[in-house]
């Protein structure tokens, strides 16, 4: 269950304080947590409020949050997930 929100969520951060990058990777570090707690309300909230957020970022801004999230993964591997 937990992986489907994460999935979520990194497909809408790819489609978040500074820029969008940061903004997304923000938004990394409060789902991860989310889930490692077990909070599930809170990734259900999170994942809403990052599919409302993308939908006002324009193409480069999608683009900028993409890489910041590709980072992130990187940097955090996904063995949470």
């Amino acid at each position: 269950m937990k992986k489907l929100f994460v999935l979520m969520a990194a497909c809408a951060l790819f489609a978040a304080c500074g820029g969008p990058g940061d903004k997304a990777v923000d938004y990394m570090e409060e789902m991860k947590e989310a889930i490692e707690n077990k909070d599930y309300k809170k990734v259900e909230k999170l994942s809403k409020e990052i599919e409302e957020w993308e939908k006002t970022l324009s193409d480069e801004e999608k683009k900028e949050a993409e890489k910041a999230v590709e980072k992130w993964v990187k940097e955090n591997g996904g063995d949470w997930m």
